[in-house]
């Protein structure tokens, strides 16, 4: 599923408790790392990113945590903005 089609059915809908895998951008081995580490749900993925305010942090939080490529960022950081 592309990153865009997977964005709209994510946000046509209320976040509940909808699976971090459901986040644009983020594919089956950074997923299992963020499951791992206790951001199974993608409310708890935008709970960090509130924490963190500012996008530069969030992404070297990200990247660091779950070896995320950069060319995934931008569907990520689209999905999480589009949010507040």
């Amino acid at each position: 599923m592309s990153p865009s089609v997977k964005h709209h059915e994510f946000v046509d809908e209320p976040m509940r408790d909808k699976p971090v895998s459901a986040i644009a951008g983020i594919a089956h081995n950074p997923c299992k790392i963020l499951v791992d580490l206790g951001y199974d749900k993608a409310y708890v993925l935008f709970e960090q990113f509130l924490i963190y305010r500012k996008e530069k942090w969030f992404i070297e939080w990200l990247m660091a945590g779950t070896f995320l490529f950069e060319l995934s960022l931008p569907s990520i950081l689209h999905y999480l903005f589009a949010l507040l």
